[in-house]
């Protein structure tokens, strides 16, 4: 039996598949799950006003509002578990709390302005 390494230390050698015929499936699988998802975007009515939607509400607080928010947690109150400097500036802080204001602020507005065409859309066939 193989010995057991763990995952990071697997290099491209140790991946990598040399069987023809389970490439071939990877392949015609990977190829028939893009022209499936095409065939859904472009068969779906609004498609774009739907992923609109869900940018700039869920991509917004992925973007904006988590990360300042797990730095302030992290390293707000000078958390020991973290090795390092492991203190915010009033600056920092000061530039967590506008950037979890800013993409608060824009997010939800954003997410009402593509709601607000989305139904619009949708209610107009």
């Amino acid at each position: 039996s193989a010995p057991q390494l763990p995952a990071s230390s697997l290099g491209s050698a140790e991946l990598a598949v040399s069987d023809y015929s389970y490439n071939i499936k990877r392949i015609v699988f990977r190829w028939s799950y893009v022209c499936l998802t095409g065939l859904i975007a472009y068969a779906v009515p609004d498609f774009g006003l739907f992923i609109s939607f869900v940018g700039s509400s869920v991509c917004t607080v992925l973007a904006f509002i988590l990360p300042p928010y797990f730095h302030l947690v992290l390293f707000g109150q000078g958390n020991k578990s973290v090795k390092g400097n492991n203190s915010i500036t009033i600056f920092g802080r000061c530039f967590d709390y506008f950037l979890i204001g800013f993409g608060f602020v824009f997010g939800t507005f954003g997410t009402f302005q593509s709601g607000a065409q989305l139904i619009h859309a949708l209610s107009n066939g």
